[in-house]
């Protein structure tokens, strides 16, 4: 495999595994202030990154490739608003976004079909990512400070529930 594009998807399994961290930090401090369903959200995002990363390595593992797990910064703890963490996702979901587009680029560039291919879920994936994160903020700032909007908008978080997509190409 490309050197480039290796140390690349290394990042990225890097990157993935902090966006869930930055999403479980995100849900312990909407557990904090009281939003359960907010929490929730965030919780599942959490679960959603860490598939993501498993993902990549598996791929690799496909490929025979090593893996160089790498330190996770601690993400940031407190908030100032709600506004803040859904601009902080949205705005963190635009990195990864570039960050996989960059990795296609690079594996067009080094003729790795495979991993092209590969990278076009993610791709993909990453469109649902930012339109959810922009849905939620935009949510957030039409209720602005109105308790009701905010209950109500809390509980159709809650309603939110995991499942496990399917990635193409790895197994399990």
């Amino acid at each position: 495999m490309d050197k480039k594009l290796l140390e690349m998807t290394q990042n990225q399994i890097q990157m993935e595994y902090f966006s869930g961290y930055l999403y479980l930090s995100m849900a312990d401090w909407l557990e904090r202030q009281d939003l359960p369903g907010a929490a929730n959200w965030m919780y599942i995002q959490y679960q959603e990154e860490v598939l993501h990363a498993q993902g990549f390595i598996k791929f690799l593992q496909r490929l025979g490739q090593p893996i160089a797990l790498r330190q996770i910064d601690q993400p940031q703890r407190e908030f100032e608003s709600l506004e803040e963490v859904f601009q902080m996702a949205l705005d963190h979901e635009k990195e990864v976004s570039e960050s996989i587009r960059n990795m296609a680029k690079r594996a067009n560039e080094a003729d790795e079909f495979e991993m092209r291919e590969f990278l076009n879920w993610y791709i993909m994936e990453q469109v649902e990512e930012e339109e959810n994160a922009e849905e939620n903020l935009a949510n957030v700032q039409l209720i602005g400070n109105n308790p009701a909007g905010l209950y109500s908008l809390d509980k159709s978080w809650a309603a939110r529930s995991f499942e496990a997509e399917d990635i193409p190409y790895i197994e399990g």
